[in-house]
């Protein structure tokens, strides 16, 4: 007897959906944040691949070899060729590039879907609408149902269409992928202290337990975007928004810091009077008999002023840390006596309405080495403590100095500058020259920072950062600067001050924008043989000009690096130049 032994025939395997490497937006006419772009590309990325039809390079993936090629060739990478050898090298089997085109009070959004192996477009896509962020969302949602037939999304359960075949590769009935799954990832919130109270807000669909307890772990919530409120009594609340994307888990790290602190000011002479006002509304008068200490300081800037007859008053901006004491030693120096009509250029704190913010002193690297050629060598410096004006100088403090014949008046002419326009009193003084910016730092009792100091104060007391905030990229929010258009979109200087989220962890402002700012050292091509002490480096100049910082109402975000340097002549009166002083 003959029996057949039969086997099942193998199944056939079904084709992976093809690797798409999904570029930057190119920006036509168009302004966008950087930030904003950034969102706009990630939720194309995003909404491609909740159609099941494409798998998506992770967006940072493509940045990384991105930025490589743009640091190669010196150029954006907007042109096929470029992009070609970006997808090749990150095994894409497509890639999409996306222009956004504003043509009077519209905006086209067009996508083209290029096959890597074939070189050969293989789709595109186009959707007009408005220039807004969510009309762009909407536009971006129809490019991608044009390009695959799909909502950019499914209900759990769905089937999506089957991929286009690869060259080569015929199509089938067995060709249809996977049930598309259901768009949900995890949210979890960590860090201390433990068992504060944590709130969540999601997108619909979101059903939470409502508050919980610190950490706390949502698992398979939708996709989208969460507001995470986590608070607890006598600490700072934590805000924050964030995305939680399809099989991913979204870590929130919190870390609340104590929303008090302490005050301590002691010193000479007894019997000082001392005022300390902030944001807790401190207006009291203590006597200075050796020392006391403040309890249930808000966390922040407080100013605290000290005065008695016969001594120079002492005005100093302190920043109270949530359960820490902040120490102000106090030394008051005797007036000194001087004969009747001396043409002296002393000064005591304040003057003029000044306010100086100590800086302590300490070691820091100063330059950049992703920065220009005059920014390197990177070279260790040691600051001593000094003091710097919280604010660039204004318009009606340097007007005491000119009512006091200690000063010349600024250039008026030019219809930027802030001198003799109505209501610029409390703007940067601007198109004052070198000499001017001496002049009045002399009157103060002051003198112009060192390019050095200038920067450490800029690095919040020599941080590794690139702004006096931190990283976070430069934007109207913490800078006046060229962004929305110059000044922010009012095309001139603002009041000093104006961005108190971009101070300095010292409560030093405009550090970043507004206006540059003069500093002593003379113009040096490079870093080489600079002195490693934080003394004005006045040696050896690459002739007479001088050196300006940290960027004007005009600069872009590169400008208003702390690393950044202007280059200029002494003579210079530009609209966008100011000063602040030190001693």
């Amino acid at each position: 007897m003959f029996i057949a032994s039969l086997s099942p025939a193998p199944a056939q395997a079904k084709p992976r959906a093809p690797r798409v490497a999904v570029f930057e937006l190119e920006l036509r006419n168009v302004r966008l944040k950087a930030s904003m772009a950034k969102i706009l590309r990630d939720y194309l990325s995003d909404r491609l691949a909740a159609t099941g039809r494409y798998r998506v390079v992770p967006g940072d993936k493509t940045r990384a070899a991105l930025n490589r090629e743009q640091l190669r060739s010196k150029s954006s990478c907007f042109a096929k060729s470029c992009q070609i050898r970006i997808g090749q090298a990150l095994a894409a089997d497509r890639s999409l590039s996306t222009r956004v085109m504003r043509i009077g009070r519209r905006c086209t959004v067009s996508a083209t879907l290029y096959n890597l192996r074939t070189q050969v477009t293989e789709k595109g896509a186009a959707a007009r609408g408005g220039c807004g962020e969510e009309a762009l969302q909407e536009a971006i949602d129809k490019v991608v149902r044009k390009l695959t037939g799909r909502g950019g999304g499914a209900a759990p359960g769905a089937v999506a269409p089957p991929p286009p075949p690869e060259p080569g590769v015929s199509g089938g009935g067995d060709q249809a992928l996977p049930p598309v799954k259901a768009e949900v990832g995890t949210l979890a919130v960590e860090g201390t202290p433990r068992g504060a109270r944590i709130d969540v807000k999601g997108p619909r669909g979101f059903r939470g337990p409502g508050a919980a307890g610190l950490p706390y772990t949502w698992r398979s919530v939708p996709s989208g975007r969460y507001e995470v409120l986590v608070r607890k009594s006598k600490y700072g609340d934590y805000r924050s928004t964030v995305e939680v994307q399809t099989d991913r888990t979204r870590v929130v790290s919190v870390k609340l810091e104590l929303s008090h602190g302490s005050l301590w000011v002691g010193g000479t002479p007894a019997g000082a009077k001392v005022e300390v006002s902030g944001d807790g509304g401190y207006g009291k008068r203590w006597g200075l008999t050796g020392g006391f200490t403040l309890r249930g300081v808000p966390r922040g800037s407080v100013t605290v002023r000290v005065s008695r007859g016969g001594y120079e008053s002492l005005s100093r901006e302190v920043l109270v840390q949530g359960g820490q004491v902040s120490r102000v030693p106090v030394k008051l120096q005797a007036v000194q006596s001087r004969t009747s009509g001396s043409s002296s250029g002393g000064s005591s704190p304040g003057k003029a309405g000044l306010v100086w913010v100590r800086i302590p002193g300490g070691s820091f690297r100063m330059g950049s080495e992703s920065g220009d050629s005059d920014e390197k060598p990177v070279h260790t410096v040691r600051v001593s403590s000094f003091e710097l004006l919280k604010s660039e100088v204004t318009v009606g403090q340097y007007g005491a100095c000119v009512k006091a014949g200690k000063c010349s008046a600024p250039d008026s002419s030019g219809s930027y500058c802030n001198w003799g326009k109505s209501g610029r009193g409390r703007h940067p003084v601007n198109c004052v020259d070198w000499k001017q910016a001496r002049a009045f730092c002399g009157w103060s009792g002051g003198r112009l920072p060192s390019e050095s100091e200038w920067e450490y104060a800029a690095r919040s007391g020599g941080k590794g950062w690139k702004y006096p905030w931190g990283n976070a990229a430069a934007t109207c929010s913490r800078a006046v600067m060229d962004d929305g258009g110059n000044g922010c979109g009012k095309v001139r200087t603002w009041p000093v001050c104006s961005k108190s989220s971009g101070n300095s962890a010292q409560g030093l402002c405009d550090l970043a924008g507004n206006v540059w700012e003069w500093v002593e050292d003379c113009w040096h091509g490079s870093y080489e043989t600079a002195p490693s002490t934080g003394k004005a480096w006045t040696e050896n100049c690459s002739g007479s000009n001088r050196v300006g910082r940290g960027g004007g109402w005009n600069s872009s975000a590169g400008n208003a690096r702390a690393a950044f340097r202007y280059n200029g002549g002494p003579g210079n009166r530009n609209y966008d130049l100011g000063f602040r002083c030190a001693r």
